[in-house]
Order: C-alpha cells, then structure tokens, then sequence
C-alpha cells in the first residue's frame, strides 16, 4: 500500500516539475461524469456458480480538479478527484495527477483540443449489502491512464470541457462470507472509461 502510494507521488512530482516550464496561473474544475466500469467477479464455496466479466455503468458523479496551467491553454497539470457510486452497493474514489497538452486551432483559437496521461491512486469499497452475508475491506490501488478532449474559452478565465479518460486501475476486493470464510466473492474494477463535462476557470 505503502509503496503505491510513494510511486503516485513520484509520477505527480514528475508532471508538477514539467507544467513549471509555462507560464502558470492557478486551475481550478469542477466536472459532471459518468463512467464505465470493466469489471470480473469470481466465486468459491456457495458462489461458486458465480464467474463472470461484465460492464458496470456509474450514476453520474462530481469530480473535482485544482492544479496550474498556462493561460492561455498550452498546457496545465491538474490533481483530480472523482467520487463515483453504482446503485449504492459500489463506491470508488479515484485520485489523479495528470499533465494535459492543448492544441489551439489556428482557424479558431477559442476552441482547443487537448491530450494528456494520468496516474495517481484509485480506492474502491463496497457495500456490506452487495451479497447478503458478505464482508470487504477497501483496496487502494495505483491507476494510470489517458485523456483527451475539447476546451471552448468562454472568456480569458473560464472555459467550458469536454473529456474523454480511459484509466488502467486494476483494483479488487475480496468479499468473505461472515460465517463461512471458504465462501467468497473476488470482485475487480480491472479499467474505467469516463465521459465528464464541466467548466475550468483560470486564476
């Protein structure tokens, strides 16, 4: 746990030290999501018959962001926060430091296209309830990932966002029967694919 921790900080030391390259003012977002969950469960004991990959899909969630970028829009590193829930019997909080690149089009500099890579820590807990009888513990877990998407500038601080993040976050829980510890449920959230829309202002 330790030691996934100190390799997020590591890689969010390594952006922050790229965005101070640009002239940089303070990022702050906030984003409306939902997102896609790839995600397999495995059975023993009374569920075993259970053995399936699957797509789980989120409610929609907020996600949070505050970080530097330049102001005009060549590119920002932003620490994020993205609390997603899935009818009350799934939560993951995902936190992500990631380096995004913009792409201004010359035709139409209000309109930017951007890129970046991602990676940070990733939690996930379940609810008691999921299977009657089943206890977990939570599971913190390094992610890492892509993005890419459109900014349109509403003015020179504001800015209206469109993204796309695929993330690699591998985490898993191990559900244990309260009376018959053989009896178990592994669950894993093996990648996430998001969509969020929101505004971004520029301080």
């Amino acid at each position: 746990m330790i030691t996934k921790i100190v390799r997020a900080l590591s890689v969010a030391g390594v952006l922050v030290s790229a965005s101070v390259w640009a002239d940089s003012g303070l990022v702050f977002s906030v984003m409306a999501q939902k997102q896609s969950l790839s995600i397999s469960q495995k059975g023993s004991g009374i569920y075993s018959a259970l053995d399936e990959d699957d797509t789980l899909e989120t409610d929609v969630g907020l996600g949070l962001g505050f970080g530097v970028g330049s102001l005009d829009g060549r590119s920002r590193f932003l620490i994020e926060f993205n609390g997603l829930e899935v009818e009350d019997s799934l939560s993951m909080g995902i936190y992500v430091a990631g380096w995004e690149k913009f792409f201004p089009l010359s035709s139409a500099p209000a309109v930017r296209p951007f890129a970046g890579i991602s990676a940070g820590l990733g939690t996930l807990d379940m609810d008691a309830g999921y299977l009657t009888g089943l206890k977990a513990d939570d599971d913190a877990r390094f992610v890492y990932g892509v993005s890419a998407g459109m900014q349109f500038e509403l003015n020179r601080e504001m800015a209206l966002e469109l993204r796309a993040r695929y993330l690699q976050t591998d985490l898993s829980v191990h559900l244990e029967n309260a009376l018959s510890p053989a009896s178990a449920v592994d669950f894993d959230v093996d990648s996430s694919l998001s969509l969020s829309g929101g505004v971004s202002w520029h301080f």
